[in-house]
């Protein structure tokens, strides 16, 4: 059985003297029984994980570290005892990452792949060959994006989107702000906190026909041959107009009406949040608007940290020691 919590319950009921209405407090405890299927393979434990769920554990547990280690530092410590939750995040990664190369590549085709570099030895100038193309072997089967469990591919670019946010970087807000962004982000369902690490990106052909949804965070996925881009984010809703949409002819109307299908797009999504009432911004491509923009293109290097590509390349190289020390026990 599992304990669903307690919950608070106002209860109306008359009172002796005048009879007012007087409220009290009832506590119920919800069992729910949960029949939870087994396995025999530790596959199973990728093929059926949802990256959202592990994601928010891991928003969940970074909290609770950054709360404990800023409660028990001063304010000229705070930035380092951030920096520390990053890095085990970081580490956490590394770790998830040799694992899943361990048991992918490793010890269950182990045998196969020493046999194929032993066939693969060829004699040049006297010397063997074979040894020198092993470091460039072992790189290249470094598996850094889940390539064989697709559902895993999301938690390097989510973990990375977590490092880089503004809930483990001290110089972005002040002390107050931050808090209240760690209650808000500790409350939050699972979508919501995916969307607010790594917002949804999509580009539209008119102000009445999306193209393509779910895009990268970065300046390569912002072509001129679309006139718009929305990037959705928790807290705000982001329309940026390109050159194609400024010089086009006739010039798409700035800002877009409320009758357009982009428009009603936006509305629906700030209903799904509405006690956080996210705002809306209309940016030109070039003005000084465009850093708003800018700002949540967490993957291109920045002030709060590295680009994607370099970040994957450093856990790739972590990875491969991880490996090549449990290969050499």
């Amino acid at each position: 059985g599992k304990g669903g919590g307690g919950r608070r319950i106002p209860t109306k009921r008359k009172g002796r003297s005048n009879g007012t209405a007087t409220y009290r407090v009832v506590t119920r405890l919800r069992v729910e029984t949960f029949v939870a299927e087994t396995s025999e393979k530790r596959e199973d434990i990728y093929t059926t994980s949802d990256p959202y769920v592990i994601i928010t554990h891991l928003v969940h547990q970074a909290l609770d570290e950054a709360r404990i280690l800023l409660l028990s530092s001063s304010e000229s410590s705070s930035s380092s005892s951030l920096k520390d939750v990053q890095d085990l995040l970081r580490s956490w990664l590394v770790e998830l990452l040799a694992c899943y190369n361990l048991e992918y590549y490793h010890q269950r085709g182990g045998m196969e792949r020493k046999q194929q570099r032993g066939r693969g030895r060829r004699k040049r100038g006297g010397r063997e060959t074979g040894e020198e193309d092993e470091e460039d072997q072992e790189q290249q089967e470094t598996d850094i994006s889940f390539s064989k469990e697709r559902q895993m591919q999301a938690i390097p670019r989510l973990v990375f989107a977590l490092i880089k946010s503004s809930l483990l970087r001290p110089d972005e807000l002040p002390s107050d702000a931050r808090a209240h962004l760690h209650s808000l982000y500790a409350a939050m369902g699972p979508d919501h906190i995916v969307q607010g690490l790594y917002p949804t990106l999509s580009s539209w052909k008119s102000l009445e026909i999306e193209n393509e949804r779910g895009l990268l965070l970065s300046k390569a996925s912002l072509s001129e041959d679309m006139p718009i881009y929305v990037l959705d984010a928790v807290s705000a809703v982001l329309v940026l107009y390109t050159n194609n949409a400024l010089n086009s002819d006739p010039k798409l109307p700035y800002p877009p009406p409320h009758t357009c299908a982009l428009r009603k797009q936006i509305k629906a999504s700030r209903a799904e949040l509405a006690q956080l009432s996210p705002r809306v911004l209309f940016i030109r491509i070039g003005t000084p608007e465009f850093v708003h923009f800018e700002s949540h293109l967490v993957e291109e290097a920045n002030l709060a940290g590295p680009s994607f590509k370099s970040f994957i390349e450093s856990v790739a190289k972590d990875v491969r020691v991880i490996i090549q020390e449990e290969i050499a026990r």
